[in-house]
C-alpha cells in the first residue's frame, strides 16, 4: 500500500515581541554582554529620507513607459496587464526588475536613473541616531556593520553629517573591494550588496540572482556569533535567501530579528522559522532608532553642530515625537516611546526644548503648555521658534485670534525668510481673519523664501481650492507631492481633491493607494481609502476588509472603530454597529461627539423597533 506524505505545514508567521522588547535586548547585549550586532538594511529604511519605496518607482517607470509607447491613447491598467502578465497592483514591487528594465534598457540609463532617485535622499532622524550608535565609542565597534541592498548614501550622509570624526566609513560598493573588508574595525562598515548608485548597480534578475563568491567569504564573519537584524526589508532577493540560507548553521545563528509589522514572504519566513527567527512587530525605522536610543540612554548632538541643518534635525525630532500623541497607552511601545522622548528632549537646546516640551502637552494640558510657552518667551523674547509657535498655540488651543495675531506678526519680523512662520500667518489670515488677499501675499512670500517646502505648497494648494482656483490648486497639490513624494498627508489631501472637487474617484484612487504604500500599517490610511471607495464606487465588501485590517493593526483606535460603526449602520447592520459604537466609547471615553451620535443613533434605531413591534402587533390581530 502506497501512503501519502502530508505535505509540510508552512508557517504563517514568526514569534513576535514588540520594538521596547527588541531594543532593551540590544541595549542590554551591547552594554552587558558585548552582544556584536549586524544589521540588514531595505528600501524601508529610506522612505522616511525621501527615497521612493520599490512599489512608487515601478508605477511612476509603468506611467513613463506607457506614455512612451502610446502617448495618450488607450486605458493604462490594461496596457500594463497585457505586458507584463505577472504584474500585481496590490505589490508592485515584485516587478522591479522587469519594468525597470523596459522603461530604462540601457546600463548608463539605468545608472543616471538610480542617480537620480538617491540623490533626492537626506538621511532621517532615524539615520542620524544609526550614526550617533555606530560612531559611539562605547557601543560603536560592536554594532557598526551595515549589509544593504539600497543604491543610496544615506547611512555614509549620516555618519559623516551625525556622526563622529573617527568613524568615517568603509564602504564595499563592488567585489573588487571585498578583500578590504575586515572584521572588528573601528570604523563603521557598510557592503552595498547590489552594487552602488554610481558604481555598476545591479537592478536586473540575472544581475541580482546571486552574491559574487568573494564578497559571500567575506561576509560570514560579519555573521558568526552576531546578532542579526533585518529592517526595512521586503525578502524578495532571491540572492539573499540563498545565500543566508547556505550558510552554515553555526554561522548564522540565533538570535535573527525580522523587524517589520509584516510577516515576511514565505521563502524566507520559512528559513527564519527554521533558524527561531523573531519578529519585531514595528516598520517605521525612525521610530525603532528612537527606542534604540531611550534604550542606551543617548543625548542629542550639541547645538554647535548645527550651522547648517539643525532646522531639518530639531524639527524632525519634533514631528516625531508629536506623532506619539496618537498612539494609545495601551499600545506596546507607547510608554517607550515617550520614555525614550524624555531622555533626549532633556538635551535639546532651550528654545528648541521649550517647544518640544508645550507641544507635547498641548493638547493634555494646554495650561502647562502656555506656562512653558510664556517662561521660554521671558528667557529669550526674541526667538522666532518661540514667537511662531505660541502663535500657533494661541490660534489652534486657546482660540484666541487678536494675541495669536501678534505672536504670528513678530515671528515673521524677526525671521522674514522662514516659510513656516509665513505659511502659519498665511493659513490664520485665509482661515480665521478671511482676510483672502492678504493670505496670498503671505503665501506667495513663503514660496519665494522656499519653493520646495511641501508644507507652504500644500496649504497654499487648499488655500487656491476654498477659491475655486482649481487648476492653480491642481498644480500646487502636484508641487507639494514632488517636494515630499512619500508623506501620505500630501498624497491623501490630493486624493480627496481629485475624489471632491474634480469628480474624477480613478485618478483619486491612485493617490489613495500610492499613500497606502508608502505607509502600509497606517490604520487611518486604511479607513480613509474604506470609506472612499464605498462611497465612490460601492466596493462594500472590498472596504469592510480594509476596515478589518485597520483595526487588527490598532484596535483601539477610536477614530478607526467608530468610522467601522458608521459604515455598518449606513449598510444596515445595526446590531453590530451598537457593538462598535460601544467599542470607540470604550476606545476614548472624553470625546462627547462620539457619545452624541452613539446617542442618536440608538434613538433613530428605537424608532425603527418600535415600527416594527407596531406593524408586528397588528398582523397578529
Amino acid at each position: 500500500m502506497i501512503e501519502n506524505n502530508p505535505s509540510p505545514v508552512l508557517p504563517k508567521d514568526l514569534a513576535t515581541i514588540s520594538a521596547q522588547e527588541f531594543t532593551a535586548r540590544i541595549a542590554r547585549g551591547l552594554r552587558d554582554q558585548q552582544q556584536s550586532v549586524t544589521w540588514f538594511f531595505g528600501a524601508g529604511c529610506s522612505i522616511s529620507s525621501g527615497i521612493s519605496a520599490a512599489g512608487g518607482l515601478v508605477e511612476r517607470w509603468l506611467s513613463e513607459l506607457f506614455a512612451i509607447r502610446n502617448g495618450s491613447k488607450g486605458d493604462l491598467n490594461q496596457w500594463v496587464a497585457n505586458s507584463f502578465r505577472e504584474f500585481k497592483s496590490t505589490s508592485p514591487a515584485l516587478s522591479y526588475a522587469d519594468v525597470f528594465e523596459a522603461r530604462h534598457p540601457f546600463p548608463a540609463d539605468r545608472q543616471r536613473e538610480i542617480e537620480t532617485v538617491c540623490a533626492a535622499g537626506m538621511p532621517s532622524y532615524g539615520y542620524a541616531t544609526l550614526a550617533q550608535i555606530m560612531s559611539h565609542p562605547q557601543y560603536g565597534r560592536l554594532c557598526n556593520t551595515v549589509l544593504t541592498t539600497n543604491f543610496d548614501d544615506l547611512i555614509a550622509d549620516a555618519l559623516y553629517l551625525y556622526g563622529e570624526k573617527h568613524a568615517r566609513p568603509l564602504v564595499v560598493t563592488h567585489e573588487a573591494l571585498a578583500r578590504y573588508v575586515r572584521t572588528n574595525s573601528p570604523r563603521p562598515i557598510i557592503v552595498k550588496l547590489h552594487g552602488d548608485a554610481h558604481i555598476d548597480p545591479k537592478s536586473l534578475k540575472p544581475e541580482v540572482e546571486r552574491i559574487q563568491i568573494d564578497v559571500r567569504q567575506q561576509l560570514l564573519p560579519f555573521l558568526q556569533d552576531n546578532a542579526l537584524v533585518f529592517v526595512g526589508y521586503g525578502g524578495n532577493d532571491q540572492s539573499i535567501l540563498d545565500f543566508v540560507k547556505n550558510a552554515p548553521a553555526r554561522v548564522v545563528a540565533c538570535p535573527i530579528y525580522w523587524v517589520s509589522s509584516l510577516p515576511p514572504p514565505q521563502p524566507f519566513l520559512c528559513w527564519l522559522a527554521e533558524r527561531r527567527g523573531i519578529r519585531v512587530n514595528l516598520s517605521n525605522f525612525d521610530q525603532l532608532m528612537h527606542l534604540l536610543r531611550g534604550a542606551l540612554e543617548l543625548e542629542l548632538l550639541e547645538n554647535d553642530r548645527w550651522d547648517r541643518i539643525c532646522h531639518n534635525y530639531y524639527r524632525g525630532y519634533a514631528r516625531v515625537t508629536k506623532e506619539f500623541d496618537g498612539l494609545q497607552e495601551s499600545s506596546d511601545d507607547a510608554v517607550a516611546l515617550k520614555e525614550a522622548s524624555r531622555v533626549a528632549t532633556n538635551s535639546l537646546p532651550d528654545a528648541w526644548a521649550d517647544f518640544v516640551h508645550a507641544n507635547n502637552l498641548e493638547s493634555a494640558d494646554p495650561d502647562a503648555a502656555e506656562t512653558i510657552y510664556k517662561k521660554g518667551l521671558e528667557a529669550a523674547p526674541d526667538s522666532a521658534l518661540l514667537n511662531g509657535m505660541y502663535g500657533l498655540f494661541l490660534d489652534e488651543i486657546r482660540g484666541d485670534a487678536n494675541r495669536a495675531e501678534q505672536f504670528y506678526k513678530r515671528a515673521v519680523d524677526l525671521d522674514p525668510k522662514d516659510s513656516t512662520y509665513l505659511t502659519n500667518y498665511a493659513v490664520f489670515l485665509a482661515n480665521v481673519r478671511r482676510r483672502p488677499e492678504e493670505a496670498e501675499k503671505m503665501y506667495r512670500r513663503a514660496i519665494a523664501c522656499d519653493p520646495e517646502d511641501p508644507d507652504c505648497l500644500g496649504n497654499y494648494a487648499m488655500f487656491l481650492e476654498e477659491r475655486g482656483s482649481l487648476a492653480f490648486a491642481d498644480s500646487f497639490y502636484r508641487k507639494s507631492i514632488k517636494a515630499a513624494p512619500l508623506d501620505t498627508t500630501y498624497l491623501t489631501n490630493y486624493a480627496i481633491f481629485l475624489s471632491d472637487s474634480i469628480k474624477n474617484p480613478k485618478a483619486a484612487e491612485d493617490y489613495y493607494l500610492r499613500a497606502i504604500d508608502a505607509d502600509p500599517a497606517d490604520p487611518i490610511l486604511l479607513v480613509n481609502y474604506a470609506i472612499f471607495i464605498d462611497d465612490a464606487f460601492g466596493r462594500f465588501d472590498e472596504a469592510k476588509i480594509l476596515f478589518q485590517r485597520a483595526l487588527e493593526i490598532q484596535n483601539d483606535n477610536p477614530v478607526c472603530i467608530a468610522n467601522y460603526a458608521r459604515f455598518l449602520n449606513d449598510h444596515g447592520d445595526a446590531e453590530n454597529a451598537d457593538v462598535f459604537f460601544r467599542r470607540a466609547i470604550d476606545a476614548d471615553p472624553v470625546d462627547w461627539s462620539i457619545r452624541d451620535e452613539y446617542t442618536r443613533f440608538k434613538q433613530k434605531r428605537l424608532r425603527k423597533l418600535t415600527k416594527k413591534s407596531s406593524g408586528s402587533n397588528k398582523r397578529r390581530r
